[in-house]
This record gives C-alpha cells, structure tokens and sequence, in this order.
C-alpha cells in the first residue's frame, strides 16, 4: 500500500441523512470544482451517474484498486465499505485530502478506520445538513383519583363472618392426648408381644 500523504485536517467526515447524500456531494464537489476528485463508492452506485464533470472521475472500489498508480487532489467517500483497510487503500490515490459521507447506518463502521489510522477522523457537519434528533417525549398523564364507591356498591362489612375465621376457637380446643398420639414401637415391642401370646 502507498504512503499516505493525507493530513489530519485535510481529513474530513460529513454526517449526513442517507436521502440527502447525492445533495450534499454535488455542493461539495461545486467547492472544489479547482480540484482533480475521485468519487468512489463501494459498489456500482447508479445514483451516481449523473455526475458528470470534467475534474470529477466516479468509479467503485474494485476499478480503484485495480489501478494503483492514480492519483489525484481530493477523494471523496461517497459510501464506506465494509473492511476498513479498503477504505485505507482510498486514501492511499489521494495526494491532498480526503472527504468521506457518512450517514447513520454507516457510523459505526467510522471507528475500525480511525484504529487503522492512528487518530480519529474530524467530524464537520455543513450548514444545510444537520441530521435532527428527534426525541419522544412521554408526557405524564397524571390519572384523576376516583374513590372505590363512584359507580360501585359501597364497601359493607360481612355481619356473618365468623370472628376465627374457618378456625374453632381456642375455647374448645381438647387437651393434648399423650396415648393417642404417641407413635407405636416396632421391632423390639412386637416381638415381645408374640413370645406372651405363644407362653399364655
């Protein structure tokens, strides 16, 4: 791969919203219309077509990269690719600077280049392209207390309920039967029981 030869502020990322992109590239190229630029894009874009410029050359990745000896003034980044070393070897054909579009769905794919690059890639939105954050506000609806009677039966308190509930009193309760509730020996007990039976 050739030097790059791009300096830091030379090196610019626009952000803009992915329907106003074709927009924001015709004013850019109408800036630096004193410019030699390569549009490049990276697949075969057909809004791209109807670029037509005598200092402006619009091609993919593949048709770049197949050419490695050009060069020109300013590169523009119409979309970023995937990888981040293609988008390196972008740059490595521009001898000036280097203009990337970047729309929302592309922003993640910013940071793997800037790892490659060593530096972070200055962000500069232009006047007229501003992507607006919408936010959704959740209004507090605050609901009107409405007592328990409006519309219902008044609250009335069972005359019938028993006062321990299901339970009996502890009144009544019997006392505690050791003989009936004691648990019955095994092993020993009846073989002893057996041997009485066989002597009487």
């Amino acid at each position: 791969m050739s030097q790059l030869n791009i300096k830091h502020q030379k090196h610019r990322a626009h952000p803009v919203l992915k329907e106003k992109k074709l927009e924001l590239l015709k004013q850019l190229l109408e800036i630096n219309k004193d410019k030699n630029i390569i549009v490049v894009s990276a697949i075969k874009n057909d809004e791209l077509d109807e670029i037509n410029l005598n200092n402006v050359t619009v091609m993919d990745d593949k048709t770049l990269y197949n050419d490695k000896e050009l060069k020109t003034q300013l590169i523009i980044s119409y979309d970023l690719p995937e990888v981040a070393l293609v988008y390196i070897s972008r740059l490595s054909h521009s001898d000036n600077g280097a203009l990337v579009l970047v729309d929302k769905d592309e922003e993640n794919l910013i940071y793997p280049i800037e790892t490659l690059l060593g530096r972070a890639i200055k962000q500069e939105v232009i006047a007229g392209f501003e992507i607006e954050v919408i936010e959704e506000k959740k209004e507090f609806i605050k609901k009107e207390f409405k007592p328990r009677s409006d519309g219902k039966k008044p609250f009335k308190p069972r005359s019938d309920k028993k006062p321990y509930g299901n339970k009996k009193p502890y009144d009544n309760k019997k006392p505690y039967d050791k003989k009936k509730t004691a648990p019955k020996k095994v092993g020993r007990t009846i073989a002893i029981k057996s041997l009485k039976k066989k002597d009487s």
